[in-house]
C-alpha cells in the first residue's frame, strides 16, 4: 500500500522519470518477445522473426504504392495556400542556439538516437559547426537521405 501512494505521489507531481522507475521496481523490465502475425490471406500464423519482418514488408508495400482513389482533376481544384518566403529562410547561429537550449534533458532520445543533452553539452564549436551543416544542406537544396528515410515502427 505505501509503493502505491509513494506511486500515486510521483503522478500528481508530473515527477515522470521517479514514476516510471518505481513501476519498474514493481514490475520489472519489458519482455520483448515475438508477437504473432496472420499471413496476408489469414490462414497462416507466422511466428518465427523472418516471415513475420517479411510480411509487414508485403503489407507496406501494398499499403504505401496502391494507387489513389482521387482523380487528378479533383486535387487540382483544392485552394493553394500562399507562399511563406519567411520559411525559406535559414536559421541564424542565435535561433539555433535558442531552439538547442529548449529542449529537455532526460527525456526519450530521438530518432537519431542523440539525447538532447549532447546538443547542449556540446557548446558553442558543436553549435556552430551544426550551423554550418543545415547551410550546406539548404545551399544543395537537397536532404541527404538519412534525414529523409523514415522508420516505420510497427506498434501491437
Amino acid at each position: 500500500m505505501k509503493k502505491a501512494q509513494e506511486i500515486q505521489h510521483l503522478a500528481d507531481t508530473h515527477d515522470a522519470q521517479s514514476f516510471f522507475k518505481a513501476t519498474n521496481t514493481i514490475y520489472g523490465p519489458i519482455k520483448h518477445g515475438i508477437c504473432p502475425l496472420c499471413s496476408a490471406d489469414g490462414a497462416t500464423l507466422l511466428k518465427d522473426k523472418e516471415a513475420i519482418a517479411l510480411r509487414w514488408k508485403e503489407h507496406y508495400q501494398h499499403l504505401l504504392n496502391c494507387n489513389s482513389p482521387i482523380a487528378a482533376e479533383v486535387l487540382s481544384q483544392i485552394p493553394q495556400n500562399q507562399v511563406r518566403d519567411q520559411l525559406a529562410v535559414s536559421p541564424n547561429l542565435g535561433e539555433l542556439c535558442t531552439a538547442i537550449n529548449q529542449m529537455k534533458n532526460n527525456k526519450a532520445s530521438r530518432p537519431d538516437g542523440i539525447p538532447a543533452k549532447i546538443f547542449k553539452v556540446g557548446g558553442i564549436e558543436f553549435k556552430q559547426q551544426l550551423h554550418k551543416l543545415i547551410e550546406k544542406i539548404k545551399g544543395k537544396e537537397e536532404i541527404p537521405a538519412d534525414f529523409r528515410d523514415a522508420k516505420i515502427i510497427n506498434l501491437f
